[in-house]
């Protein structure tokens, strides 16, 4: 998942003076959107249950990573 808008440098600065957590703050809005988004993954894919294979492969556990200053999340299925 990834969220952009124009303007992030001066709000990032803004907060920045505040002296706000940007890295924690960032962390919260993207496990927020993780649990808010995930539910719903998984009550659309459990009438299609064939094998099995796809609900095994659906990501439950929120897990940020970090690329310099972006923070991600992935949702969705981990299918390999």
């Amino acid at each position: 998942m990834k969220f952009g808008f124009k303007g992030f440098e001066e709000v990032f600065e803004k907060l920045d003076r505040l002296n706000a957590d940007m890295k924690k703050i960032t962390e919260e809005a993207l496990e927020k959107s993780f649990e808010a988004v995930t539910p719903g993954i998984q009550a659309a894919i459990e009438p299609h249950h064939d094998s099995g294979q796809t609900e095994k492969s659906l990501v439950t556990t929120p897990e940020i990573k970090w690329d310099g200053t972006r923070g991600n999340v992935k949702v969705g299925f981990n299918i390999e």
